[in-house]
This record gives C-alpha cells, structure tokens and sequence, in this order.
C-alpha cells in the first residue's frame, strides 16, 4: 500500500528504490566470481569494465548499507521530486551518482573497490541546496530558514561521519555526489532559476565538457600514471598481457621518470617479457630507494628472480635470502603483500626450470 502510494505520488524515487532493492537481493545471490558486475574499481574501469561505474551505484554489500541508502533516497527523494520534477530527480540522481563514481575513479586507490548510492544520496542534497538559492537566498541566508538549516546541519553531519569513518566510507563520492548534484540543479533542473541571460547557455556548455573531461581523464590510462602503473603492475605480476603491461609502465615512467614504484613496475614487465637484464639494473635502483621494508622486500624478491633468469645464480639465491628475511620481520599486514609476491615468484622460478 505504501509503494502503491509512492508510485503515484513520487514515481522516480519509487522506481529508484525498487532498482536498488533488486540489485541489493542479486548482489546477495551472485554466484563466486560475479561480484565485478556490481563493484566500482578502478582496475576494472582502466580495462574497458565500464558496466561496474553504473551498476554500483545502485548496488550494496549489507543490509545496514542497503537501508540507510534506501532512506536516504526517500526521503530526500520525495522533496527533490516535488521541487524539482520527476525528470530532474533522475537526472540530478544518476548524474550525481555518476560524478560521484567519476571522483572515486579519479582519487581513490585504483585497486580498491566501492559500491552503493551515498554519491547520487548527496547529490540529491546538493539539489536542495542549490534550490534555495535559486530561490533567491544567499548561501549565509539559509541558515535563517528552517529548511535551509536542516539542508546543512544534515550536509555537515554526514560529511563529518564520513570523515570520522575514512577507512569505511569512500568520501570521495560523497563530496563528488554533492558537489555535482549542486551543479546539475543550479545549472539544468532547478524550476527556480533566474531567466536565462546571455551567459547560461555558455555556462552549461562548459559544465558539460568539463563533466565529459573528467569522465575521459578517470577512465583512460594514458592520463594518469599512478593508475597506469596500478593496472600494469596487476597485469604483469599476474602474468597477463604482458605487452600491454609493458606499453602502460613506459608510458607512466615517462610521465614520472623518477617514480620509484613505476620504476619497480616497469622492471616487473621485463621479466615477465623475457627482458630480465633490463629488469635487475632498475629493481637495484628500486631496492635502494624504497623508504617502506615491505616494498623493499618484494622488489628483492623480483630481483632474485630477474638474477635467476639472467643467469646470476649467486646473485638470485642472496636476494632471494635478504628478502625472506626482511619479510619475516614484517607486520601482519604487510607480510600479506609480501606472501603474495612470493608465491607468484615461486611459481615463476619452477616454470622455468
């Protein structure tokens, strides 16, 4: 009965929230292995895995997260919906939700994987916001009004939340959603705006190439080197694609010539490419400059193994001990990297005897 009301009264925010309860139930009964469908990551984008960037933002892992999302979305839904317009619901939720995605592509680690619609859930405060000024209340005036008040008092206690949980929360979303959000209502939705003058149809034009360039820079590799360098040290640690790794690293080293770890990912691809004595001279380098032990254990881990395959037994086998026994020192979490990186160099030593 309630959703039969919804329907009538507020049918984008009703059909958002049945689009999120059906991924939420197909997030749960996803089979091994299915769960990239759902979850953005970086790594996934930079390889051509755009369904991830969209999906996301209506999926989520846990209950909790699912129903905290789901109120959000309607009550901030409902209001958005009546100010703004069916149409502009949508369009500030899924734009929103999408610079938001864009934003964690762009600042998050590429290897670390986010889901769920907190992004487009700001986004929709961010219209609100952008609503009342269109209203014609400056930003100092709102909290004179006991909406606008509410509008903030909600922006800073999520924001400072979000903040408080770092480790939990991807605030690169939420700030992204936001600020976005704003934008598209100030800009495209907000049936309170001024009449148009001269300015606005250049104004919106650059807002959407400036969306469009954003997008571009977050999902091509050849701009980002740090991302670069992410998915080729994957690739070539995995042994995959190996020329491609190897075009990546160049292109990130000659961005970042001086980058310790592109310069340690580059000596990865070598050896997976049969280029071994090109491999040893940077990962000399690297085991040098590395500041972290952990780092520096796996690169003398790599170096063992391009000495092997370069013919320097000797040199492999006093690497190879080195790094064991500066893994062993390791913390807990940093030895998980390490063990990982050692078992893929065993691997390789084994296939090539």
């Amino acid at each position: 009965m309630f959703f039969l009301k919804l329907l009538r009264s507020s049918p984008g925010t009703a059909t958002v929230l049945a689009v999120q309860l059906v991924v939420f139930i197909a997030v749960q009964f996803a089979p091994p292995g299915s769960e990239r469908l759902f979850l953005l990551r970086g790594l996934d984008v930079l390889q051509g895995r755009y369904l991830g960037a969209i999906v996301s933002m209506m999926a989520h892992a846990w209950v909790w997260h699912w129903l905290s999302n789901a109120y959000g979305t309607l009550v901030l839904g409902v209001i958005c919906e009546r100010f703004l317009g069916t149409s502009g619901f949508l369009l500030v939720f899924f734009g929103a939700g999408l610079m938001g995605n864009v934003a964690s592509l762009l600042f998050m680690d590429p290897t670390t994987p986010s889901l769920g619609s907190s992004g487009a859930v700001f986004g929709l405060i961010g219209a609100l916001l952008a609503d009342e000024i269109n209203r014609g209340r400056r930003v100092r005036e709102l909290w004179h009004f006991p909406f606008g008040r509410q509008l903030l008092v909600v922006t800073a206690l999520n924001l400072a939340i979000g903040l408080s949980l770092n480790q939990f929360i991807n605030n690169y979303a939420h700030v992204g959603g936001l600020l976005s959000g704003f934008v598209i209502s100030l800009l495209f939705v907000s049936t309170n705006r001024r009449p148009d003058d001269a300015t606005d149809p250049w104004l919106r034009a650059g807002v959407l190439v400036l969306f469009a360039l954003l997008t571009i820079w977050a999902c091509v590799p050849a701009f980002r080197p740090d991302a670069s360098n992410a998915l080729a040290y994957t690739l070539a640690s995995k042994g995959q694609k190996i020329d491609r790794a190897t075009r990546l690293a160049e292109e990130a080293r000659r961005f970042e010539p001086e980058n310790v770890m592109i310069e340690g990912t580059l000596a990865v691809c070598y050896i997976r490419a049969g280029r071994a004595r090109e491999a040893v001279p940077l990962l000399e380098d690297t085991v040098r400059r590395h500041q972290a032990e952990w780092l520096r254990a796996i690169d003398l881990l790599w170096l063992a193994l391009a000495k092997e395959k370069a013919g320097d037994l000797v040199g492999a086998r006093q690497n190879y001990g080195d790094a064991v026994k500066s893994g062993n020192a390791l913390e807990p979490a940093e030895r998980g990297a390490f063990e990982i990186v050692k078992r893929a160099v065993k691997t390789e030593t084994q296939r090539s005897k």
